[in-house]
């Protein structure tokens, strides 16, 4: 495949966000990417953003358009775009229910990509061409590690949402019998945990690392509703080498088997036994850990995302040109 010019529309110059590593792994491919901060770039030119849109798109003439969120991007400019160039929009975050406000900018892309396969659907219903494509691991290569010398028995990686949600609920209990370590936005300290800053990068692998179990835990109960929708956490956590002690989610087993790359739990008294007995089983729990780190490793990269998104304009294309 020829080398591409790629304009990114969101934060791709942000370090630990996931659109800085779809431009990093396209740019390691040899492509070219100009990235257009949309957020930032309204909140300096307020409508004007919208006009230096068509202008920059007009001079730099992309092969490819890639939307994250895109907010700032005008309806009307999604569809001048899409006339004009390949455009494809890869939306990580879930919506129920699916706001309006998306669901046009969806309409007016070749390829929508979702993170999870329930609202597909609906989203085929409405017009829109979605796709499957969950996030991946962004793991540091760089980054190599094999101290494992433990400094805390439980830890989660992530924000407290500031209301007492089923997050908040669920890790209040786990404090009452273990160990635990939060590290993220909004924890309180002087409570029954210890509370951390928001990490990344090698901090995130260091603590994915010297943890004996590291817990995925959803926000809301229709994360666990909605078919397939998990979050970057479950692969930047195997990725970095980390015991992973996750929520049970429809579909999710069908990408990560139970024992063998993690664990799952469904109930607050499974989770709490599960917790104790992986604590009391090193060796079981690092071969889990092992395996989940090779298998994502080996599958679930954003080498691989971007290959497939490559292989689907190309055939994008095909179909324009032919």
């Amino acid at each position: 495949m020829k080398k591409l010019k790629i304009l990114q529309v969101g934060a791709g110059n942000k370090e630990f966000r996931t659109e800085f590593y779809i431009k990093k792994e396209f740019k390691l491919l040899g492509h070219s990417v100009l990235t257009f901060n949309d957020i930032k770039i309204y909140n300096l030119l307020s409508f004007l953003s919208h006009i230096f849109f068509r202008i920059i798109t007009y001079l730099f003439n992309p092969d490819l358009i890639i939307y994250s969120k895109a907010k700032k991007i005008s309806i009307a400019n999604f569809q001048w775009a899409n006339k004009k160039y390949t455009t494809i929009m890869w939306y990580f975050d879930i919506q129920v229910p699916f706001q309006n406000s998306i669901l046009e900018r969806a309409r007016r892309v070749d390829i929508f990509y979702i993170t999870n396969i329930g609202q597909i659907p609906f989203l085929t219903q409405n017009g829109v061409n979605a796709r499957y494509l969950p996030q991946a691991c962004y793991t540091d290569y760089s980054y190599k590690s094999n101290n494992r010398e433990y400094l805390y028995d439980v830890s989660f990686i992530g924000n407290n949402n500031k209301h007492m949600g089923m997050r908040e609920m669920l890790l209040k209990q786990v404090s009452e019998y273990y160990d635990l370590h939060l590290w993220g936005k909004r924890w309180e300290t002087g409570t029954t945990y210890t509370s951390h800053e928001r990490i990344f990068g090698e901090k995130y692998a260091n603590v994915c690392i010297r943890s004996k179990i590291v817990l995925d835990i959803k926000s809301y109960e229709y994360c666990l509703l909605t078919n397939g929708y998990f979050s970057n956490r479950v692969f930047i956590t195997l990725g970095y080498g980390g015991f992973l002690l996750s929520q049970k989610v429809k579909g999710k087993d069908e990408i990560f088997e139970d024992g063998k790359h993690l664990v799952y739990f469904e109930t607050q008294d499974e989770l709490i036994e599960l917790i104790g007995y992986y604590l009391s089983h090193d060796e079981e729990r690092e071969k889990i850990a092992r395996q989940g780190k090779e298998y994502v490793l080996q599958n679930h990269t954003y080498r691989i995302r971007i290959a497939q998104i490559l292989d689907d304009i190309k055939h994008i294309q095909n179909q324009r040109f032919k």
